[in-house]
């Protein structure tokens, strides 16, 4: 500003902090794109209504027998730490894409924090 200070605005890079640990979200995204059916993933914080963040991630996959979520957090927690295992893992058709083709991740994180059907809201 004119008078000096800086004002901090926004991370640069993915790192969240979850539960007192930090977590780069490229990681994880890398952990999903390790196991095999998981062709595009995506990892986000999201608040978790204790103050904290909670990991979300998508994923498309691919291939014979999909794996569903269960599956594939029990493949995150066997190379990644608990802390940076996702709460949940939303399977896609597609993920989000802005114009310049990159992951949209202000319109994945409108499309996973809203209510399922079927869930109480």
């Amino acid at each position: 500003r004119e008078d000096g200070n800086l004002t901090f605005v926004a991370r640069a890079d993915l790192q969240v902090k979850v539960r007192g640990y930090r977590v780069e979200l490229e990681e994880v995204e890398s952990a999903l794109l390790s196991l095999d059916t998981v062709e595009e993933a995506a990892a986000l914080a999201v608040p978790d209504g204790e103050g904290s963040s909670a990991i979300r991630a998508a994923v498309v996959v691919g291939g014979d027998g999909s794996p569903g979520q269960r599956e594939i957090l029990s493949g995150l927690a066997k190379i990644l730490p608990l802390h940076a295992v996702p709460a949940e893992v939303a399977i896609l058709d597609s993920l989000p894409r802005t114009p310049t083709g990159k992951t949209d991740r202000n319109a994945l994180r409108t499309q996973l924090m809203k209510p399922e059907v079927g869930d109480d809201v």
